[in-house]
């Protein structure tokens, strides 16, 4: 670890700001669209990666020369990890590194819980920017304000395609009376608003293209679970998802299961007959 620095600057007010680490467009991307796809699928050495890159990118934006108190680190989910849940791990421990060697308090982490509609089935990354809104709009968010008292609050995401989860966020806060001064940091914006939002499924999907393929990263060693990965293997082929089934242990079924379950995807059509398969199996 190197040497604890004595530096105590103040850091000047903000109230929201947003950070990206990566800022593209689809026809110039500066990242690594295949490593994009195996985050959201659960391949935690990318995460480790692309989270470090995004706490050093925020480090040097707003911390190397202040310091803004206590610091809680938010991501926003229901009960399954998201890809940005797994960027918060890894952004948390490089951003605790440097806070430590500045005498400063760690960052907590803090759960915004968004609990979607029931009847909604569809993938997020494959909807147009109306269509995302209107999602968006019928799923419930909450953060608990009292714990929330006197911190600053920085927002983990993976990517930024139209500002729509942020906006709801930041909606959820001023029904909340949240006034805490308020980071969203991703590690990749798109910058070209006339581009159809539904390339970001394209990224999702740049690696993973079959039930195969998921399966080699989750056979890696690095694996780790997100909702992406669960409603992927889920909504597969019946033939092929049992075929998946029976190449897995028996805690990895049972995991698979319970995930559901905590989401209400025995309830979406969409995930029914895969999910009677699982049920009856384990």
């Amino acid at each position: 670890m190197p040497s604890y620095s004595t530096r105590r600057p103040i850091c000047r007010t903000l109230s929201n700001h947003i950070l990206s680490a990566q800022n593209f467009r689809p026809e110039t991307i500066s990242f690594s669209a295949h490593e994009f796809s195996n985050l959201k699928f659960g391949n935690e050495d990318v995460a480790h990666r692309f989270g470090v890159a995004l706490a050093d990118a925020f480090i040097a934006q707003h911390l190397s020369s202040c310091s803004t108190g206590q610091l809680a680190v938010a991501v926003s989910y229901n009960s399954i990890p998201t890809a940005a849940y797994l960027l918060r791990k890894h952004f948390m421990s490089q951003l605790n590194r440097w806070l430590a060697t500045n005498h400063l308090q760690s960052s907590q982490k803090v759960h915004i819980q968004r609990e979607p509609n029931p009847h909604n089935s569809v993938d997020y990354g494959t909807l147009s920017n109306t269509a995302r809104v209107e999602v968006i709009e019928r799923d419930t968010f909450h953060i608990d304000k009292d714990w929330m008292s006197n911190k600053t609050i920085i927002v983990v995401d993976d990517i930024r395609f139209t500002g729509a989860h942020e906006r709801r966020i930041q909606r959820m806060f001023d029904e909340q009376g949240i006034q805490n001064r308020t980071f969203f940091v991703y590690f990749a914006e798109l910058v070209n608003e006339q581009i159809d939002p539904t390339f970001e499924n394209t990224l999702n999907h740049s690696t993973v293209q079959s039930l195969s393929e998921v399966e080699k990263i989750q056979k890696n060693g690095a694996f780790a679970w997100t909702v992406q990965f669960v409603k992927y293997v889920l909504s597969s082929d019946r033939h092929e998802f049992g075929a998946f089934m029976e190449r897995q242990d028996e805690n990895f079924n049972n995991r698979l299961l319970d995930f559901a379950i905590s989401e209400g995807y025995q309830n979406l059509e969409k995930y029914r007959k895969n999910f009677e398969l699982l049920f009856q199996s384990v």
